[in-house]
């Protein structure tokens, strides 16, 4: 029996994934609906992030890049601290 929620979870990765819209990729999918394995994004969040200092310049304004992103496209997504992780070496969240 499938988990409750994740063929949906699949879904909505598969259908986000072809956007330029920053998520963990699906990589793989069990047939009978119990395991995704999505992508791993090192890195620290905006949580973290915010316990020893303030955003830099960059960490702003694409905090704000992403959520005006996510508008234009009639998409929501929880833009919560702990969500969101910076990707360092592609200077995105």
């Amino acid at each position: 029996m499938a988990i409750p929620g994740v063929r949906e979870e699949a879904a909505i990765l598969r259908a986000v994934g072809k956007t330029d819209l920053p998520v963990a990729k699906l990589l793989a999918e069990s047939r009978d609906g119990k395991v995704l394995v999505k992508e791993f994004i090192e890195g620290s969040t905006a949580h973290e992030i915010l316990q020893g200092r303030a955003f830099s310049r960059t960490q702003s304004d694409g905090w704000t890049e992403l959520a005006a992103k996510h508008i234009q496209r009639g998409v929501t997504a929880d833009l919560a601290r702990g969500n969101l992780v910076w990707q360092h070496w592609r200077l995105r969240w």
